[in-house]
């Protein structure tokens, strides 16, 4: 069991004295306590205003499943009148199970109120009140009116809302559902812990207090987790590439520092030659030689020059590109979060204040 299931367990326990007393008190008044009063009598299977097998709770089941679940029932009653309200419990329950009957429900209830179960008797009576006076008669049908009056003054209920996909939601460490979606949880009075949990998300935990008759809205965000990741500055290619089309430049302004040379030996060749042979040279005669080999050098001494830049540049961003540490911050949350509630004292709202 987790550290807020046992939490939520010993709040339950230390409910309340006055809380007890009241619900005890009120449990005399009807007859409930100690045993069911001649006005609160367990309700009986079969005849009069139970019979007919045409009523909805009869179809789906057969004769020998209704009467070993009456058999099962009258069991039930006669621990009811002991009273063992836990064992007359399980008893209807077993009943129950063979056979969907709104009596089975009703006396399930009044078992329920003695054990000071008041969720699950709430819960008892609204499926004994499904169909009506009919199956329970007209003065049982009554009194289970008057139990969900009372308890729904003493209960609370907490409307749990989370749209975030996958999302688990809790009360007090025990499921309530997978979000997105929404549960209206049936309660008692006092304080809860609801908490939404989601893998790469911040757990969203909010503590809540209802008083009896009260209803509460809560709806659960989630926000992404703080992260530490390493990046790269830029994608791993570029340093490479600048580096590399830096060499190709330099590979680039060898060719032409190559033929240039090649040029001004052809130049001299030539020159020397012509002019020896005629005695004498004419001028401008292999000028146009000259300066093809004057601009190849002067593009290979650019050209160097640009492909020793990139080159180095390359190298410096490989070196600025390393891995580094950077910070994903969350989401941030709302900064005020308002919660409406419904009271018998009256309607209102409950903020809270986020920085």
């Amino acid at each position: 069991m987790t550290a807020a299931g046992r939490r939520a367990i010993t709040r339950r326990r230390r409910l309340g004295v006055g809380y007890r007393r009241v619900l005890t008190l009120w449990l005399a008044c009807v007859g409930l306590v100690g045993g069911p009063a001649t006005g609160s009598a367990p309700a009986q299977p079969g005849g009069g205003e139970l019979a007919g097998h045409d009523r909805p709770w009869f179809v789906g089941t057969s004769e020998t499943q209704r009467e070993r679940a009456r058999q099962v029932f009258l069991e039930g009653n006669r621990l009811i009148n002991v009273p063992n309200f836990r064992a007359a419990a399980d008893k209807y329950k077993e009943a129950i199970a063979i056979w969907e009957n709104p009596a089975f429900h009703y006396n399930l209830a009044i078992a329920q109120v003695n054990l000071l179960r008041p969720v699950q008797a709430y819960k008892s009576i609204e499926r004994a009140l499904r169909h009506g006076a009919l199956p329970l008669g007209r003065g049982k049908h009554q009194r289970a009116l008057d139990i969900k009056k009372t308890l729904e003054r003493e209960l609370a209920w907490i409307d749990v809302i989370c749209a975030e996909a996958g999302a688990r939601v809790a009360l007090d460490g025990d499921d309530l559902f997978i979000a997105p979606g929404q549960e209206r949880v049936l309660v008692r009075p006092g304080r809860y812990q609801l908490v939404a949990t989601l893998d790469g998300r911040v757990p969203e935990t909010r503590q809540i207090t209802v008083r009896g008759g009260e209803e509460a809205q809560v709806e659960l965000r989630l926000r992404f987790e703080n992260k530490v990741v390493h990046r790269r500055r830029w994608p791993q290619w570029i340093p490479y590439a600048v580096a590399a089309g830096g060499a190709l430049v330099a590979a680039g302004a060898g060719y032409l520092d190559h033929t240039s040379s090649q040029r001004f030996v052809e130049f001299e060749r030539r020159f020397n030659q012509e002019c020896e042979m005629n005695s004498g040279c004419r001028d401008g005669e292999y000028q146009s030689v000259l300066d093809s080999a004057e601009r190849r050098q002067t593009g290979a001494r650019v050209l160097y020059a640009l492909g020793g830049v990139m080159f180095t540049t390359g190298v410096v961003l490989l070196f600025f590109n390393q891995k580094r540490a950077f910070e994903i911050r969350g989401e941030r949350t709302q900064s005020v979060d308002v919660r409406p509630y419904v009271s018998r004292e009256g309607a209102g709202m409950n903020a809270a204040f986020r920085f």
